[in-house]
Protein backbone atom coordinates (compact mmCIF):
# COMPACT_ATOMS: atom_id res chain seq x y z
CA UNK A 1 0.00 0.00 0.00
CA UNK A 2 2.62 2.51 0.59
CA UNK A 3 4.46 1.98 -2.80
CA UNK A 4 0.70 2.77 -4.22
CA UNK A 5 0.42 5.84 -2.09
CA UNK A 6 4.05 7.24 -2.98
CA UNK A 7 3.22 6.86 -6.82
CA UNK A 8 -0.36 8.79 -6.23
CA UNK A 9 1.72 11.68 -4.53
CA UNK A 10 4.38 11.86 -7.02
CA UNK A 11 1.14 12.71 -8.95
CA UNK A 12 0.87 16.46 -7.46
CA UNK A 13 4.37 17.40 -8.15
CA UNK A 14 4.31 20.97 -9.04
CA UNK A 15 5.96 22.11 -11.93
CA UNK A 16 5.91 25.40 -13.85
CA UNK A 17 2.16 25.73 -14.56
CA UNK A 18 0.88 24.83 -18.03
CA UNK A 19 -2.62 25.01 -19.54
CA UNK A 20 -2.45 21.71 -19.96
CA UNK A 21 -1.05 20.60 -16.95
CA UNK A 22 -3.32 22.46 -14.48
CA UNK A 23 -6.13 20.92 -16.22
CA UNK A 24 -4.48 17.81 -15.76
CA UNK A 25 -3.83 17.99 -12.23
CA UNK A 26 -7.13 19.85 -11.35
CA UNK A 27 -9.24 17.07 -12.97
CA UNK A 28 -6.89 14.42 -11.00
CA UNK A 29 -8.06 15.93 -7.21
CA UNK A 30 -11.63 15.83 -8.70
CA UNK A 31 -10.76 12.77 -9.68
CA UNK A 32 -11.82 13.03 -13.36
CA UNK A 33 -9.51 10.47 -14.50
CA UNK A 34 -10.10 10.14 -18.26
CA UNK A 35 -9.73 13.98 -18.49
CA UNK A 36 -6.49 14.15 -16.62
CA UNK A 37 -4.91 11.63 -18.57
CA UNK A 38 -5.96 13.07 -22.33
CA UNK A 39 -4.53 16.66 -20.81
CA UNK A 40 -1.21 14.47 -19.53
CA UNK A 41 -1.28 12.63 -23.24
CA UNK A 42 -1.40 15.95 -25.00
CA UNK A 43 1.81 17.22 -23.55
CA UNK A 44 3.63 13.91 -24.59
CA UNK A 45 4.57 15.31 -28.21
CA UNK A 46 6.12 18.02 -26.50
CA UNK A 47 8.54 15.74 -24.10
CA UNK A 48 7.27 16.58 -21.02
CA UNK A 49 8.91 14.00 -18.55
CA UNK A 50 6.55 14.43 -15.98
CA UNK A 51 3.33 13.98 -18.28
CA UNK A 52 5.04 10.67 -19.01
CA UNK A 53 5.78 9.60 -15.36
CA UNK A 54 1.79 10.54 -14.38
CA UNK A 55 0.77 8.67 -17.45
CA UNK A 56 2.58 5.86 -15.42
CA UNK A 57 2.10 6.20 -11.85
CA UNK A 58 -1.89 6.11 -13.44
CA UNK A 59 -1.39 2.99 -15.08
CA UNK A 60 0.43 1.39 -12.05
CA UNK A 61 -2.28 2.90 -9.68
CA UNK A 62 -5.30 1.70 -11.85
CA UNK A 63 -6.61 5.40 -11.69
CA UNK A 64 -9.26 5.82 -14.13
CA UNK A 65 -7.60 2.91 -16.67
CA UNK A 66 -7.04 -1.03 -16.39
CA UNK A 67 -4.43 -1.52 -14.22
CA UNK A 68 -1.39 -2.80 -16.48
CA UNK A 69 1.57 -2.81 -14.31
CA UNK A 70 3.74 -3.35 -17.84
CA UNK A 71 2.17 -0.51 -19.27
CA UNK A 72 2.98 1.52 -16.61
CA UNK A 73 6.68 0.18 -16.51
CA UNK A 74 6.73 1.63 -20.60
CA UNK A 75 5.78 4.92 -19.24
CA UNK A 76 8.60 5.35 -16.33
CA UNK A 77 10.81 4.06 -18.89
CA UNK A 78 9.79 6.74 -21.21
CA UNK A 79 9.97 9.23 -18.62
CA UNK A 80 13.76 8.25 -17.62
CA UNK A 81 14.66 8.52 -21.44
CA UNK A 82 12.71 12.04 -21.20
CA UNK A 83 15.00 13.12 -18.34
CA UNK A 84 12.77 12.15 -15.22
CA UNK A 85 15.68 10.87 -12.83
CA UNK A 86 13.52 9.45 -10.23
CA UNK A 87 11.86 7.47 -12.59
CA UNK A 88 15.14 5.70 -13.62
CA UNK A 89 14.96 4.18 -10.30
CA UNK A 90 11.55 3.09 -10.93
CA UNK A 91 12.52 1.43 -13.86
CA UNK A 92 15.44 -0.61 -12.38
CA UNK A 93 13.25 -1.70 -9.45
CA UNK A 94 10.40 -3.02 -11.72
CA UNK A 95 12.79 -4.74 -13.88
CA UNK A 96 13.74 -6.77 -11.29
CA UNK A 97 10.72 -7.92 -10.91
CA UNK A 98 9.25 -8.64 -14.23
CA UNK A 99 10.03 -11.82 -16.73
CA UNK A 100 11.93 -11.35 -19.63
CA UNK A 101 8.90 -12.11 -21.75
CA UNK A 102 6.61 -9.54 -20.36
CA UNK A 103 9.95 -6.95 -20.43
CA UNK A 104 9.88 -7.82 -23.99
CA UNK A 105 6.13 -6.81 -24.46
CA UNK A 106 6.94 -3.09 -22.40
CA UNK A 107 9.61 -2.49 -24.79
CA UNK A 108 7.26 -2.80 -27.65
CA UNK A 109 4.90 -0.37 -25.75
CA UNK A 110 7.83 1.95 -25.00
CA UNK A 111 8.48 2.21 -29.08
CA UNK A 112 5.05 2.82 -29.69
CA UNK A 113 4.87 5.53 -26.67
CA UNK A 114 8.67 7.03 -28.64
CA UNK A 115 6.85 7.28 -31.62
CA UNK A 116 4.63 9.85 -29.91
CA UNK A 117 7.16 12.52 -28.61
CA UNK A 118 7.97 15.44 -31.47
CA UNK A 119 10.92 16.87 -29.03
CA UNK A 120 13.37 15.03 -26.81
CA UNK A 121 15.64 16.55 -24.47
CA UNK A 122 18.23 19.68 -25.79
CA UNK A 123 18.78 22.59 -25.31
CA UNK A 124 16.63 25.57 -26.29
CA UNK A 125 19.80 27.89 -28.40
CA UNK A 126 20.67 24.31 -29.90
CA UNK A 127 17.43 23.85 -31.46
CA UNK A 128 16.81 23.54 -35.41
CA UNK A 129 14.49 25.82 -36.81
CA UNK A 130 10.62 24.64 -37.86
CA UNK A 131 10.56 25.17 -42.10
CA UNK A 132 7.36 25.67 -43.55
CA UNK A 133 5.44 27.10 -40.72
CA UNK A 134 1.98 27.97 -40.99
CA UNK A 135 1.07 31.90 -41.00
CA UNK A 136 -0.53 33.26 -37.53
CA UNK A 137 -4.26 33.91 -38.48
CA UNK A 138 -4.06 35.36 -34.85
CA UNK A 139 -2.29 36.51 -31.97
CA UNK A 140 -3.06 37.38 -28.44
CA UNK A 141 -0.89 38.93 -26.35
CA UNK A 142 -0.39 37.97 -23.14
CA UNK A 143 -1.97 39.77 -19.68
CA UNK A 144 0.69 41.69 -17.88
CA UNK A 145 -0.30 39.59 -14.18
CA UNK A 146 -1.36 42.80 -11.94
CA UNK A 147 0.80 41.27 -8.98
CA UNK A 148 3.88 42.10 -11.13
CA UNK A 149 2.86 45.38 -12.79
CA UNK A 150 2.24 46.59 -9.35
CA UNK A 151 6.09 45.36 -8.25
CA UNK A 152 7.35 46.18 -11.55
CA UNK A 153 8.68 42.84 -12.40
CA UNK A 154 9.80 41.91 -15.09
CA UNK A 155 10.63 38.49 -17.23
CA UNK A 156 10.44 36.37 -19.99
CA UNK A 157 8.67 32.80 -20.54
CA UNK A 158 9.59 30.66 -23.21
CA UNK A 159 7.36 28.33 -24.69
CA UNK A 160 7.26 25.45 -27.10
CA UNK A 161 3.21 24.32 -28.63
CA UNK A 162 1.89 21.94 -30.99
CA UNK A 163 -0.59 23.37 -33.79
CA UNK A 164 -2.73 20.85 -34.75
CA UNK A 165 -4.28 20.13 -38.92
CA UNK A 166 -6.85 22.84 -38.25
CA UNK A 167 -4.44 25.56 -37.40
CA UNK A 168 -5.28 25.39 -33.34
CA UNK A 169 -2.90 25.26 -30.22
CA UNK A 170 -3.45 21.80 -29.50
CA UNK A 171 -0.58 21.54 -26.37
CA UNK A 172 1.75 23.91 -24.78
CA UNK A 173 4.84 23.61 -22.63
CA UNK A 174 6.84 26.04 -20.49
CA UNK A 175 10.76 25.85 -21.21
CA UNK A 176 11.93 28.01 -19.13
CA UNK A 177 10.92 31.10 -17.43
CA UNK A 178 12.09 33.93 -15.27
CA UNK A 179 11.26 34.30 -12.77
CA UNK A 180 9.72 30.90 -12.50
CA UNK A 181 5.81 30.68 -11.99
CA UNK A 182 4.78 34.75 -12.40
CA UNK A 183 3.80 34.78 -16.05
CA UNK A 184 3.51 31.59 -17.27
CA UNK A 185 -0.10 31.09 -16.46
CA UNK A 186 -0.84 34.03 -18.82
CA UNK A 187 1.17 33.43 -21.21
CA UNK A 188 -0.39 29.81 -22.09
CA UNK A 189 -3.44 31.24 -21.94
CA UNK A 190 -2.88 33.37 -24.23
CA UNK A 191 -1.07 31.40 -26.74
CA UNK A 192 -3.72 28.62 -26.29
CA UNK A 193 -6.15 31.66 -28.19
CA UNK A 194 -3.89 31.53 -30.98
CA UNK A 195 -4.90 30.43 -34.17
CA UNK A 196 -2.71 29.64 -37.85
CA UNK A 197 -4.00 28.50 -41.11
CA UNK A 198 -4.96 25.08 -41.69
CA UNK A 199 -2.33 22.87 -43.29
CA UNK A 200 -3.76 19.73 -42.62
CA UNK A 201 -0.37 19.04 -40.34
CA UNK A 202 1.03 19.72 -37.08
CA UNK A 203 3.72 21.89 -36.61
CA UNK A 204 5.61 22.52 -33.33
CA UNK A 205 6.43 26.16 -32.42
CA UNK A 206 9.01 28.08 -30.05
CA UNK A 207 8.18 31.19 -28.67
CA UNK A 208 9.78 33.67 -26.55
CA UNK A 209 7.39 36.18 -24.79
CA UNK A 210 9.21 39.30 -23.09
CA UNK A 211 7.58 40.85 -19.97
CA UNK A 212 8.66 44.79 -19.54
CA UNK A 213 7.37 47.74 -17.51
CA UNK A 214 6.62 50.68 -20.35
CA UNK A 215 9.45 53.19 -19.63
CA UNK A 216 7.63 55.90 -20.72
Amino acid sequence: MKKLWFFAAGLLVAQPATADWWHALTAYEQQNYNLAQQEFEKLLPLGNKDAAFNLGAMYFNGEGVTQDRNKALAYFMLAAELGRTDAGNLVTHQQQNIDAQSLAAVEQQLQLLKQQVQVWPKSWENEPAVVERPNPIKRVPPKYPEAAAKAGQFGYVAMRFLVDEQGKVQSADVVDAYPEGVFDRESVRAISRWQYEATGSKHLFNVRLDFAMDGG
